[in-house]
């Protein structure tokens, strides 16, 4: 019984760094993206305060996941002295780079009412 809990206390403590060290990073690119728009920063701001409250990995990476999404990881530049990473050439990422996720996001349904219809479904 003691090995369970001491099993959960690692976890849990191992959860807690993965949270603050996210909320770090993502303070750091909200800085560093200071001249986003509105809506983004709003989405930062969301996403900021839906971490504090995470209390699971899955939710947790569901946050990262999303942000991801909204922020990638590509569009950061290396800072001086730092080398760069090759860029890899995905079908997504031209599509993103030509403009079509604005244009995507006009059609369907936002990921967070399809996910409230699917939680309607299942009651």
């Amino acid at each position: 019984m003691l090995w369970a809990v001491h099993n959960l206390d690692k976890k849990w403590l191992l959860l807690q760094k993965r949270k603050n060290s996210l909320q770090l990073y993502y303070k750091k690119r909200a800085s560093e993206e200071a001249n986003i728009d509105v809506s983004k920063k709003k989405l930062l701001e969301s996403l900021v305060d839906m971490l504090k409250n995470a209390d699971s990995e899955r939710v947790v990476d569901d946050i990262d996941l999303k942000f991801n999404l909204h922020f990638p990881p590509d569009e950061v530049d290396a800072e001086e002295g730092q080398f760069k990473r090759p860029k890899r050439k995905s079908l997504y990422s031209i599509c993103r780079k030509a403009g079509l996720g604005d244009a995507a996001g006009m059609f369907g349904l936002s990921p967070e009412k399809f996910g409230k219809l699917l939680g309607l479904e299942e009651m």
